[in-house]
């Protein structure tokens, strides 16, 4: 999938607010943003590859996220692309559709899509790994 992300911190590709904050026991939050458009199966191999992904070297608890996904499954698409969501516990996690993306007129390159996940060892590289 095309993919391009503007820079503001040391994780080349990822927009990022102050959005990593630690909390007790090691646990951390981190927020990433990256923009483009994704395609489905893309978005799931990632998110079982951090959910599942043995050499992954963090323990997700909860991930939310917010998608741009194309309407043709090749990450290239003249249809206005849909908004997907994606919500973690632990292991378990799913997809639920959104419907289109809010602006009709946006190009898919402008889309943003979010990504947050509490757990520890969170790092903004793991996050990004699979999605740029």
């Amino acid at each position: 999938a095309a993919a391009s992300a503007s820079a503001s911190s040391s994780a080349p590709g990822a927009d990022e607010s102050p959005s990593s904050s630690a909390h007790f026991g090691g646990v951390n939050t981190v927020a990433v943003d990256v923009s483009g458009v994704r395609t489905e199966s893309a978005v799931r191999a990632w998110a079982e590859s951090l959910l599942w992904g043995e050499q992954v070297g963090c323990e997700i608890y909860r991930l939310k996220a917010v998608f741009a996904i194309c309407a043709d499954g090749d990450g290239v698409s003249s249809s206005p692309p849909r908004r997907v969501m994606l919500q973690a516990v632990g292991q378990l996690y799913e997809l639920t559709d959104g419907g289109l993306w809010p602006d009709a007129n946006l190009r898919a390159s402008d889309c943003r899509s979010r990504v947050v996940a509490i757990g520890r060892r969170v790092r903004r590289t793991k996050l990004l790994e699979g999605l740029l």
